[in-house]
């Protein structure tokens, strides 16, 4: 499976994540942080590190008893984890990402947990979507305030009038002006906090989901 991806800074490496009750295997940058000194300013690897939001996010999607009606799209899928466990529950997922490797690995991980024909999608929010969802699901897509409109914009077009989007992240600085903003476009939000999931090195953060549906 790791022959199917290019060579890249630090190589890669594949590791055992376990989620709720549930293990998975994941390929991922061996060393994130070696991606960072090739990088430019304008192409930071973000994909290529596991945020600890991920984790939350992936062990609520196997413990809700919620269910989307259809077709849904993640959107900064980084390596797919939050994705592939949609997979796993059933969820009628397109993993998306601006970066094309980072949609490469998340496609990658999806075969190597069983799911050879997940859809992939690279995806710049700034351009209309391919189609319409009923769900949309992202993690930490909200921490610059530069694409809070570019976004919303998107999901103005991308959802369908009754979808649902469920945006997750450790209450950054830049969220309560996104939520507001978000508001004011005539989306209702309701927050949950999600259990921490403890794996090594974890910062101290809580993550939040978010849920945006349109005003009737």
């Amino acid at each position: 499976m790791i022959a199917d991806l290019p060579e890249i800074a630090g190589g890669w490496r594949v590791e055992r994540i376990h989620v709720g009750q549930h293990d998975f295997e994941i390929c991922r940058p061996a060393d994130p942080d070696a991606l960072l000194d090739v990088a430019t300013d304008d192409n930071i690897p973000y994909w290529a590190y596991l945020w600890p939001t991920s984790y939350d996010l992936a062990a609520w999607i196997l413990s809700t008893d919620w269910q989307p009606l259809g077709a849904v799209l993640e959107l900064g899928c980084g390596i797919g984890l939050v994705g592939v466990v949609g997979l796993a529950a059933d969820w009628q997922v397109t993993l998306s990402d601006y970066e094309p490797l980072a949609v490469q690995v998340a496609l990658a991980n999806a075969r190597l947990n069983g799911f050879p024909d997940a859809a992939g999608s690279v995806l710049d929010w700034r351009e209309s979507p391919p189609q319409q969802y009923a769900t949309i699901v992202g993690c930490d897509v909200t921490y610059e305030r530069a694409e809070h409109k570019p976004l919303l914009n998107f999901l103005d077009t991308a959802l369908l009038p009754d979808g649902t989007a469920w945006l997750a992240d450790c209450n950054r600085a830049a969220t309560e002006e996104f939520l507001t903003a978000a508001r004011e476009r005539g989306y209702e939000i309701s927050s949950r906090d999600l259990p921490a999931i403890d794996f090594p090195d974890r910062p101290k953060s809580a993550s939040v989901v978010r849920q945006l549906t349109r005003r009737n």
